[in-house]
């Protein structure tokens, strides 16, 4: 019974870390449309006319579908990191994921149905939100006791302090020390 609900516990936290990064990934690709319908046209007047909507993008489900196995691929739902430590992974599985979209599309003579101009800016814009929205989620997730976790801290002498102060300072790791063991 203890190991079905660990179990159940860490599929829903894995659900809830892929719920936070599509709202990421859907944001990120609203501020690339805005930049490409609301400012790039006017600095380049020459572009054709942009004639795709956010509904339409919405349509393409396996664009999002990369960026999460990705995620997966660098372990990012299954490792409570300190957030740099994920931060860094996240940027090098948004850039892979964006270089196989990329490739998708010109391999698949998509160039028609694409805007290259809104996957950079979805690149560009998914480098912050991503990172953004799971420090945000992890901290809400943290406060509805999704993303907490109790742990005990082997040694009750310096080096124990000092562990006990690094997890303190990294809420978004989810560890909650209920003590020490000397």
């Amino acid at each position: 019974m203890k190991e079905l609900r660990r179990i159940a516990k860490k599929s829903i936290q894995i659900l809830c870390l892929i719920g936070i990064d599509l709202l990421a990934f859907y944001t990120a690709l609203f501020f690339s449309l805005l930049l490409r319908t609301e400012l790039i046209v006017h600095i380049f007047n020459d572009l054709p006319k942009f004639m795709f909507s956010y509904q339409y993008f919405l349509n393409f489900f396996w664009i999002p579908l990369v960026f999460i196995i990705l995620n997966a691929y660098e372990n990012l739902y299954t490792n409570n990191l300190p957030f740099w430590d994920e931060a860094r992974r996240l940027v090098k599985a948004i850039t892979l994921s964006s270089l196989i979209v990329m490739a998708i599309v010109t391999i698949g003579n998509l160039n028609i149905r694409f805007s290259r101009i809104v996957l950079l800016g979805m690149w560009f814009f998914s480098l912050f939100t991503f990172p953004i929205f799971r420090l945000w989620g992890k901290k809400c997730l943290y406060r509805l006791g999704i993303w907490r976790e109790r742990v005990l801290i082997l040694g009750a002498g310096n080096a124990g302090r000092l562990v006990s102060e690094g997890i303190s300072r990294e809420k978004h790791m989810g560890y909650e020390i209920m003590g020490f063991l000397d």
